[in-house]
């Protein structure tokens, strides 16, 4: 899910690491230094615990999709879903104190910045509170289609709860900077989430009821035990200084919101023309191109703090050079790949591992394809945060949002087609995408020819990817009838090898200055 509270415009002081002290110098005010930490340490950590929640992550849904078959995944699928979106209202106040708790860091009023981080955690849960008790008369009016169903949206409040704590965990270890911390934490997390086949075994959906509280609170006594020597925390509420962090907050808060309903625009709709069955069948495509986007998105990570202080020595037009190499480096070379490893694997996965979810196979491929658009979006989102352009990005974001539920509408009251839902929301991601870094470039660049050129390039490459991996799909014959593990390994095999292939190609021919750019820019990076 989209965070805008990582995004927030000024991170302006130092951070505090694992291995990092506050210390007092006879010149100036308290300042925090680092003693033995490093930039390239924390960048592998993130890395390396990003790469093992993206693999824990998938083998967990292969194994509880197995267990629990399409129909029943869509109902747990529908409940997080429902909780996800809820748990995005909010008014801003995390997102306003993230920004404001480095500044306070940097100012030495350590006092202050500690009575902020509980504030931020008490108003998390109240609010958290507030909405699960104004969402009870919705749910106990609403009739649902079956009775597990009903029991589970009425755990909802508890799971929003839950959320809350945890989101406040999981926004305040990056902004004190304790990398390797949110990184193994971050492990220990899908971990413990590995505890779910055993209640699925002992009690099926019932047991997933279980074990989605269960695991929450021992997710949450992990972050306590591990943080609470260097994270005092009480219960804090001060109503004057909550109106002091709305006017930052707000905004953010809004803009959150609308990427997460688009973000699970397609599945509410799907589950509501459609039935939680075809909702389990869709949604692993959703989730699969979250779990995987994990990965470009390590670049973003790494660019945000340099378009920071890029912005802040020199103004918006320095953010140009940093905005082309990332974009590039994202574009040309870890999104392909990516991309089309993970489409081509798919089929291999559905049909030996999930066969009873092999009719949601093509959405399921397609979904993924939305990742290629994604990381133009998100970079573009950073730079648009970065020069203070939040009400733009609530515009387009909404806009985005309503094309997508037009776009669902038509495919799903004509003829309900699974695939067909997530080419829409493909064709959407791309539109937005488009949108976003026009937008963006148009604020950093006054130049339309620097403009065309390079977003062109962008953009028609993003679509070349798509049409090569859809193409090789298409073109390379598929054992459908009685397939071995073999025949389809040695299937993925060949097209991701063709992809490769027409890839490099396509860069040595028309782009070799921006290849070599790029493998610059890994090497530098690693």
């Amino acid at each position: 899910m989209f965070s805008p509270t990582y995004y927030l415009l000024a991170r302006q002081a130092p951070f505090l690491d694992d291995d990092m002290s506050v210390v007092t110098t006879p010149t100036g005010p308290t300042e925090v230094k680092s003693s033995t930490a490093t930039l390239k340490e924390d960048l592998l950590a993130l890395m390396s615990g990003r790469i093992s929640v993206v693999i824990l992550g998938f083998v967990l849904q292969i194994i509880n999709r197995r267990l629990l078959g399409p129909t029943l995944v869509g109902v747990w699928n529908y409940i997080e879903i429902i909780r996800d979106q809820l748990n995005s209202f909010s008014l801003g106040v995390a997102a306003s104190a993230e920004r404001q708790m480095p500044i306070l860091r940097g100012q030495g009023r350590l006092r202050d910045e500690e009575e902020l981080r509980s504030l931020t955690l008490t108003y998390l849960v109240v609010e958290g509170v507030i909405v699960g008790v104004a969402y009870l008369p919705y749910w106990y009016v609403t009739r649902h289609n079956t009775a597990d169903l009903r029991i589970g949206m009425a755990l909802i409040p508890l799971l929003l709860v839950i959320a809350r704590v945890l989101w406040f965990y999981r926004l305040i270890l990056p902004n004190m900077k304790a990398f390797r911390t949110f990184a193994w934490t971050s492990t220990a997390l899908y971990v413990i989430n590995f505890l779910m086949p055993l209640y699925i075994l002992v009690g099926g959906l019932y047991g997933v009821f279980i074990g989605l509280i269960a695991n929450g609170l021992l997710s949450i006594g992990l972050y306590w035990i591990s943080m609470r020597a260097r994270l005092p925390l009480h219960w804090y509420f001060s109503p004057r200084k909550i109106a002091q962090l709305l006017p930052i907050g707000m905004p953010l808060a809004l803009f959150g919101f609308m990427s997460t309903l688009m973000e699970r625009l397609d599945a509410l709709m799907v589950s509501a023309f459609m039935g939680t069955t075809s909702l389990g069948l869709y949604y692993f495509g959703p989730q699969l191109a979250t779990s995987i986007s994990n990965l470009p998105k390590i670049v973003a990570h790494v660019a945000y703090p340099n378009f920071l202080e890029s912005y802040g020595r020199n103004g918006p037009q320095a953010l140009l050079p940093q905005a082309n190499r990332y974009m590039r480096l994202s574009m040309y070379v870890m999104v392909p790949v990516i991309v089309s490893g993970a489409y081509f694997s798919t089929e291999f996965v559905v049909r030996i591992l999930l066969p009873g979810f092999t009719p949601g196979l093509g959405a399921i491929q397609v979904s993924i394809l939305t990742v290629v658009f994604w990381q133009i979006d998100f970079l573009a989102t950073q730079i648009l945060l970065v020069c203070g352009r939040v009400w733009a990005l609530i515009a387009i974001t909404t806009t985005a949002t309503a094309l997508l539920g037009g776009l669902i509408g038509m495919v799903l009251s004509n003829q309900p087609s699974l695939t067909a839902v997530a080419w829409a929301v493909v064709v959407t991601r791309l539109l937005e995408a488009v949108t976003m870094a026009l937008t963006a470039y148009r604020t950093i660049s006054s130049s339309a020819q620097d403009q065309r050129r390079e977003l062109g390039g962008l953009i028609l490459t993003g679509c070349l990817w798509i049409a090569l991996i859809v193409g090789i799909d298409e073109l390379v014959p598929t054992p459908v009838v009685g397939p071995t593990i073999m025949a389809l390994a040695a299937s993925v095999a060949v097209r991701e090898g063709l992809f490769i292939l027409g890839m490099l190609t396509f860069l040595v021919v028309f782009q070799r200055p921006i290849l070599r750019t790029c493998w610059v820019q890994i090497l530098h990076t690693a």
